[in-house]
C-alpha cells in the first residue's frame, strides 16, 4: 500500500517545495495543479489524512491555500523522500539554505536531512554529511551521523564512549572548531550527541570550545565523556545552587576527567559565592564564573586555595572590552 501511494507522496512534496525552499505547511492552488495533482489525488490524500481543506482550520493567515499538511513531520518525510528518489538538485538547495543560517539550524531543514540520510543510497548521504561537516552545521550533523548508523551498531555500543568506532567522515576533519550545542532537551538530540561524542573522541578531533545550554540536564551532561576539547562552557543552567557548592564540585570533577583541557566557564549563571575545594584542588583546569556571558577576559577565577572568586584585572576587562568592540 505505501509503495502505491509513492507516486502521490512525491506529487504532495513537489507542490510544497517553491523556488527559495521556504518550507510551509500550506499548498497553494497553482502549486498542485503544477505537480499534476488531479482532484481524486487530493481527495486521496485528504481521505488518507497526509493533508486537510484549509477550511477546516479557520486561519485568516492561510487564505490562499485550499490545502495544509496534517503535521509538518508529514510534510519533511514526503520532501526527503522526493529528495532521495528524483532531485538531488533540492539536496543542495536545502544545504546551501542551511548554510546560510547554521547559527540556528532551521529545524526543518535539520529534520529533512535526517530523513534523507536515514533513507538514502551512500552518495546523497555522504554529500549531506561531508556539507554538513565543513559548515560546521554541528547539531544537524549530529542527528544526520546517528540516522547513518546501523541500529546494531548503536545497540552494542550502549553508549559508552570507548566503545564507539571510529568515522572516517570525522577523522578527514583537521581544523579546531566552536560547538554550540542545542535541544539537549530532547532524548533524540541526547542519544545521538552522546553517539557523536563518542565518534569525535575515537576519531581524535580536537575542539577549541563546546558550549551547552540551559536546556541540558544535568544527569545526561554529567554521562557524557567530551572529545579533546580546550574550553567547556555552561551557559544559564539552573542546577548550580548559590547557596550549596556540591553541584558545582561534581561538575569540576566531570570536566577534569573528560578531556577538558584548559578552562571550564560558567555563563550566566548562579554560582556559590564561596566554593569548598577540598575535592578539586589537584584540578589543572582554570575555572572561570562571567556573569554577562562576555569575552574571557572579562572571567572571574576561581581562587582553589581560599575557595573564592578573583575579579579580572582592570587591563583584562580593557581587553574584554576591546574585543567585544571589534
Amino acid at each position: 500500500m505505501l509503495r502505491e501511494l509513492l507516486p502521490l507522496r512525491m506529487k504532495l512534496a513537489k507542490a510544497s517545495l517553491n523556488y527559495d525552499f521556504d518550507i510551509g505547511e500550506s499548498i497553494e492552488n497553482s502549486d498542485l495543479k503544477e505537480a499534476r495533482l488531479q482532484d481524486h489525488d487530493i481527495e486521496m490524500a485528504q481521505s488518507i489524512g497526509y493533508i486537510k481543506p484549509i477550511k477546516t482550520l479557520h486561519s485568516i493567515f492561510m487564505s490562499k491555500s485550499d490545502n495544509v499538511f496534517s503535521h509538518e513531520y508529514i510534510q519533511e518525510l514526503f520532501i526527503a523522500e522526493y529528495i532521495v528518489s528524483k532531485d538531488l538538485y533540492s539536496l543542495q538547495i536545502i544545504l546551501q539554505a542551511l548554510e546560510a543560517n547554521k547559527l540556528e539550524e532551521n529545524i526543518r531543514r535539520s529534520r529533512i536531512l535526517r530523513f534523507i540520510c536515514g533513507m538514502s543510497r551512500a552518495t546523497k548521504r555522504e554529500e549531506a554529511l561531508n556539507f554538513l561537516l565543513t559548515n560546521r552545521c554541528w547539531n544537524t550533523l549530529t542527528d544526520c551521523m546517528y540516522e547513518s548508523e546501523n541500529v546494531e551498531d548503536i545497540i552494542d555500543m550502549d553508549f559508552n564512549a570507548e566503545s564507539v568506532k571510529p568515522s572516517t567522515l570525522l577523522q578527514k576533519y583537521t581544523s579546531h572548531s566552536k560547538m554550540i550545542v542545542v535541544r539537549l532537551d530532547e532524548r533524540y538530540h541526547q542519544n545521538a550527541f552522546k553517539l557523536f561524542m563518542g565518534k569525535c573522541l575515537r576519531s581524535k578531533l580536537h575542539f577549541d570550545s563546546i558550549s551547552i545550554g540551559a536546556e541540558c540536564p544535568l544527569k545526561f551532561l554529567l554521562s557524557l565523556t567530551l572529545p579533546v576539547v580546550d574550553t567547556f562552557e555552561l551557559c544559564n543552567i539552573s542546577y548550580v545552587n548559590k547557596e550549596i557548592s556540591n553541584t558545582f564540585v561534581d561538575i569540576i570533577l566531570w570536566a577534569t576527567k573528560t578531556n577538558v583541557n584548559k578552562r571550564i566557564r560558567f555563563l550566566k549563571t548562579n554560582i556559590p559565592a564561596k566554593v569548598d575545594c577540598k575535592d578539586i584542588k589537584g584540578s589543572p583546569l582554570t575555572i572561570a564564573y562571567n556573569a554577562d556571558g562576555s569575552q574571557t577576559g572579562n572571567d572571574q577565577i576561581l581562587d582553589i586555595t581560599s575557595g573564592t572568586w578573583m575579579k579580572p584585572t582592570m587591563t583584562a576587562v580593557a581587553k574584554g572590552f576591546e574585543a567585544s568592540e571589534t
